[in-house]
């Protein structure tokens, strides 16, 4: 059994329980809590937030990312901790942020089934002085989505290609997550926006809590280069392939 989330939640009988996720029955349950579990929570969970606001440089915002994935708690990007989505690809998304070159803020691992196809893509912030060497350790069946904030610059790799359902209503929309109903398709339920793609990545670096650290990034100070960041999108060509922060770690890794 692992811990789906921290999130503190109170049930209709008052008692204040977390979801917990049994990888032998694939279901939640609630476990319900002592007063001590609820103190420690509450304690980590003050430290937690702690550590996002007064993180500083990339390695401080992979440590604080790190101790909210291990966790279950909430970040600024996301409110409602692990979910058992990802909780299939948590090890790794933990390994990557531990590496202090990149942490993600969202993504799907790529699951398919029956009522649903999913394509594998996340995104998140990244040092921007290792990226070419990055970029050359990736496959060509991923496509790359880069936000320079301190150029202000989009570059765009390896998008358009000839993979079944790749495209959703015209080029500048991609398919991320299909609906399907008897083996046939039913409607496209989540996208990403190329076109958006800007003003995305503005938004996710306006999340980071210190203004201080978002100034650094984006090279508002007079800072050094290597304090520097960037926002990517990775998305897989192929729908039902669930390597990708697999992929992504190895990458990072051999820099």
């Amino acid at each position: 059994m692992a811990l789906l989330t921290s999130i503190i939640q109170i049930g209709s009988n008052k008692n204040k329980y977390v979801e917990k996720w049994n990888e032998k029955t694939e279901r939640h349950y609630k476990h319900y809590l002592t007063e001590k579990e609820i103190k420690h929570i509450e304690k980590e969970e003050k430290e937690g937030k702690e550590k996002w606001n007064e993180a500083r440089d990339l390695d401080e915002l992979c440590d604080a990312m790190v101790f909210s994935l291990e966790r279950g708690f909430s970040t600024p990007w996301y409110n409602s901790g692990v979910d058992s989505e990802t909780g299939a690809i948590l090890d790794t998304l933990i390994k990557i942020a531990q590496t202090h070159e990149m942490f993600t803020i969202q993504g799907q691992p790529g699951i398919c089934d029956d009522d649903e196809k999913q394509r594998a893509f996340m995104g998140g912030f990244i040092a921007t002085d290792i990226l070419d060497k990055f970029i050359e350790k990736l496959p060509d069946d991923i496509a790359i989505f880069i936000y320079e904030y301190f150029t202000d610059e989009i570059e765009m790799i390896n998008v358009n290609v000839e993979e079944k359902d790749w495209f959703s209503w015209n080029e500048n929309t991609i398919s991320l997550t299909t609906l399907h109903e008897d083996g046939k398709k039913l409607e496209d339920h989540t996208n990403f926006h190329i076109k958006k793609f800007g003003k995305q990545a503005i938004e996710e670096i306006k999340r980071i809590p210190n203004d201080e650290t978002i100034d650094v990034f984006i090279g508002s100070l007079d800072n050094f280069e290597d304090d520097l960041v960037s926002y990517i999108i990775l998305i897989y060509h192929p729908k039902c392939k669930l390597e990708l922060a697999k992929i992504v770690l190895e990458a990072l890794s051999s820099n």
